[in-house]
């Protein structure tokens, strides 16, 4: 196995977890339907890190001017929140810095002293006496760009079952996260595929093969509709439409949501009823 994180003291009972159905649920919540962040947080603590007694959560994104900014947190006590750094740089000798730049977790169960690496966090009180901090780093398309910062009130033993497990929970509170670069990234692909391979229809030809359920979100998108509008209509969940919405565009010969809705009112509207 691999050598333990930095940071812990040893002797002590790893924690037993359920982690394919956990990361099964988790998956399962952020594909339902479009969440808010303040929910997906919760969620992550009450429900994914259930097992490791996760009491509050937080993440730290980096933003273009070069800064880390604090984006959402749940379950922090005001007085502990406020009495963190409230900008950091990618330079500055916080955990948060560190775990961008080595692209690696960073695992602290000695709460509630902090490491001589971080002196200036030794004064932050834990009103809920957590013993364990960790620190995921989240990222974008490969690039570490983003932190997902948890406390437990247990001490918990790194090992490599529990390390890989927070690595899944990272990768897919990435997908939520950075869900609108994922669809644009799809639909420029998509886009890219059709400008060279397939020809747009016009008015006189017949109209494509698509299912009925393409023809219905097919519908829903020339009414200006956006994907979450349709899940919400349709009862299907909002992954399951940007799919269709691609297979829509790549049938039809399309660019984007406003060449579809074209092609369905002059294709479609007259020779269909859906």
């Amino acid at each position: 196995p691999p050598p333990p994180p930095p940071f812990f003291q040893s002797g002590v009972s790893s924690v037993s977890v359920n982690y394919l159905a956990k990361l099964s649920e988790l998956i399962r919540f952020i594909g339902l339907r479009d969440h808010a962040h303040s929910d997906v947080l919760r969620y992550i603590t009450r429900s994914a890190l259930e097992d490791l007694q996760a009491t509050c959560t937080l993440i730290t994104e980096l933003k273009d001017d070069g800064a880390l900014k604090v984006s959402g947190l749940f379950g922090f006590d005001q007085s502990a929140f406020q009495s963190f750094p409230e900008t950091q740089r990618i330079s500055d000798p916080y955990p948060v810095p560190e775990v961008l730049r080595s692209r690696k977790i960073i695992w602290i169960n000695s709460l509630p002293e902090w490491p001589d690496e971080y002196p200036k966090l030794k004064a932050i009180p834990f009103p809920n006496n957590e013993q364990t901090v960790i620190l995921i780093p989240v990222e974008r398309f490969g690039v570490p760009v983003a932190c997902l910062t948890f406390f437990s009130v247990l001490k918990i033993e790194p090992d490599a079952e529990i390390q890989a497990f927070l690595g899944a929970v990272g990768s897919v509170y990435s997908l939520y996260l950075f869900r609108d670069d994922l669809e644009s990234r799809i639909n420029e692909a998509a886009e890219s595929i059709m400008n060279s391979r397939i020809r747009k229809p016009s008015t006189n030809d017949e109209p494509r093969e698509l299912s009925d359920r393409q023809l219905i979100i097919l519908k829903l998108i020339s009414s200006g509709l956006t994907n979450i509008q349709i899940s919400d209509q349709i009862g299907y969940s909002e992954s399951t439409v940007r799919q269709e919405t691609v297979k829509i565009f790549a049938l039809l010969g399309c660019a984007n949501r406003r060449e579809a809705g074209q092609i369905y009112k002059d294709v479609y509207f007259e020779k269909l009823a859906i």
